[in-house]
């Protein structure tokens, strides 16, 4: 049901244009393994807001519970501290994934 939205995304991301009307930056992250995509995921930054909203985040069913996913949310949350510096890092998800991020945030020092 969200395979719209991820294609306007990855539109967006392709001609290197701002997907959100309502942000300033946006970036998107793949991860592979052997040549093959594993996992992806983005953030964007919210206008004249100090937000980072993380995005499209996913991995493979293949690749569950072998860390791919912890490292890829990592590296975001790295990315956002380092271009973006105090800003809020906001993660809307569905319950689905809930509990992957409840264990990932409680896991990062």
């Amino acid at each position: 049901s969200e395979m719209e939205g991820l294609e306007i995304w990855l539109n967006g991301q392709d001609m290197g244009e701002i997907t959100y009307k309502t942000s300033s930056a946006d970036f998107f992250f793949v991860l592979e393994l052997d040549g093959k995509l594993i996992a992806c995921g983005g953030f964007y930054i919210v206008k004249d807001n100090p937000k980072a909203n993380m995005v499209w985040g996913m991995v493979h069913k293949r690749y569950h519970r072998q860390g791919f996913g912890r490292e890829l949310f990592k590296y975001r949350i790295d990315q956002i501290n380092t271009l973006f510096p105090n800003y809020c890092i906001v993660l809307d998800t569905s319950q689905h994934t809930f509990n992957f991020f409840k264990q990932s945030i409680y896991g990062i020092h």
